[in-house]
């Protein structure tokens, strides 16, 4: 059972599905105004505009069709925390707002 376990750890892509701040937890699809009252102020903050294609469904049924419309402006933050040296970095993504991933990084300094 433990090696199961083990493996299914090992199988999990780079990035989690959320991070504890203290005693709270902080959670992809979270705003980042949750985030900042959890875990408080990033060590490292970015921002910038991405343009990102939008497709629309011209069908109402069939799932398949879509035509791509336009691009659309997101507006993109990338926060890094620093937990110290005895733990990972995590590094938080938010598009228009929203925690899209959050991501594993090196041990902290």
């Amino acid at each position: 059972m433990r090696t199961c376990f083990l493996v299914f750890l090992l199988m999990l892509p780079a990035h989690v599905l959320a991070l504890r701040c203290g005693v709270h937890l902080v959670r992809e699809g979270d705003h980042y105004i949750e985030v900042l009252k959890k875990c408080g102020e990033p060590t490292l903050q970015e921002r910038w505009l991405e343009e990102q294609l939008v497709s629309r469904r011209i069908h109402p049924v069939l799932p398949k069709h879509y035509r791509h419309v336009n691009t659309e402006g997101v507006v993109v933050q990338l926060w890094t925390y620093n937990f110290g040296r005895q733990k990972f970095m995590q590094q938080l993504r938010f598009e228009n707002g929203f925690l899209e991933r959050i991501e594993k990084l090196d041990y902290g300094f």
